[in-house]
């Protein structure tokens, strides 16, 4: 396994096995992408009955003094924008030591975090796969890929991205209010 990035709660990647794990809990994990400015990205979803898409962006791997690294949680927009919500703990704390504990707990029970949020809940969520500018979905029950997004300016350390794909049933975020989905989402129309 090697280690990502944050001393306190490190990455720990499995390439060979396709897992990830962060602060005790287990994700499926894609190949490690790198951001335009050098960082690395990582598309999860949780091993045990996958319902997120999360992403993980940590510091290069050339430096040997370890970073902290940042969770977030895909929000699927009706759309076809989407954004990547930062499951941080919640803040602020009453004091400063508080705040450690509460990130265990947090990045322990991200699928909890990640609803309080408002990130996207995906029924029958099988796996995701990383792309060279963003990623896709698996479902169980659908042969090939079910969504395909794309990261904001082609970089995987993006807070934003535009999706393409089949409609899914998914609690709507509020991401771009009084706009419609244009078909097929707007991947189609970029």
């Amino acid at each position: 396994m090697k280690t990502l990035s944050n001393a306190l709660h490190p990455l720990c990647f499995d390439r060979d096995a396709g897992r990830a794990e962060l602060a005790g809990f287990v994700y499926l994990a894609s190949e490690v992408l790198r951001t335009k400015d050098g960082r690395v990205a990582v598309y999860l979803t949780e091993a045990a009955q996958p319902e997120h898409v999360y992403k993980f962006v940590g510091p290069a791997l050339v430096s040997a003094r370890p970073g902290n690294g940042t969770l977030y949680a895909a929000c699927f927009g009706d759309d076809g924008h989407g954004r990547w919500i930062p499951l941080t703990p919640s803040w602020p704390a009453l004091h400063p030591w508080e705040a450690i504990p509460a990130s265990g707990r947090e990045l322990s029970r991200p699928h909890e975090r990640a609803r309080r949020v408002g990130a996207s809940t995906i029924a029958g969520l099988f796996s995701v796969r990383a792309r060279p500018s963003g990623g896709s979905l698996l479902l169980c029950d659908q042969p090939g890929e079910a969504r395909v997004w794309r990261e904001a300016l082609a970089d995987v350390g993006s807070l934003s991205f535009v999706w393409q794909g089949p409609a899914l049933e998914l609690p709507v975020c509020a991401y771009a209010a009084g706009t419609e989905a244009a078909p097929g989402g707007a991947l189609a129309a970029a």
